[in-house]
């Protein structure tokens, strides 16, 4: 849990949880098979974790990915998905965390990962 302190003159106001939770670090992608797992560290604060993916050399508006199991709320901090279904491509993803407050910065993109 994210603490803040404000200090207005004299007095310190202590706030606990009153800020959306930092973006996840160190966001690792592996594949075996045709399985693709997505890792990252556990974020202080978090309540749930979203995951993007992003095709090497796409351009997305905004900078954005394509979210992955939309309105799913993930709780662990590891995400496990089939890609039998592609083949001959790289993909790249991202993390946000979020809590009752509003969502993170999506995290930094990971390592490539082709199938």
């Amino acid at each position: 849990m994210r603490t803040a302190i404000l200090v207005l003159g004299s007095i310190a106001l202590l706030s606990c949880g009153l800020f959306p939770p930092a973006a996840p670090q160190n966001v690792v992608a592996s594949i075996s098979g045709t399985t693709v797992t997505v890792t990252w560290s556990a974020v202080p604060g978090a309540e749930t974790y979203d995951v993007c993916d992003r095709m090497e050399g796409q351009v997305m508006t905004g900078g954005n990915c394509s979210e992955l199991g939309a309105g799913e709320d993930l709780y662990a901090t590891s995400f496990t998905y089939d890609v039998s279904s592609v083949k001959g491509v790289t993909y790249s993803y991202r993390v946000r965390a979020s809590n009752a407050i509003g969502d993170s910065a999506w995290s930094e993109y990971s390592n490539p990962v082709s199938y």
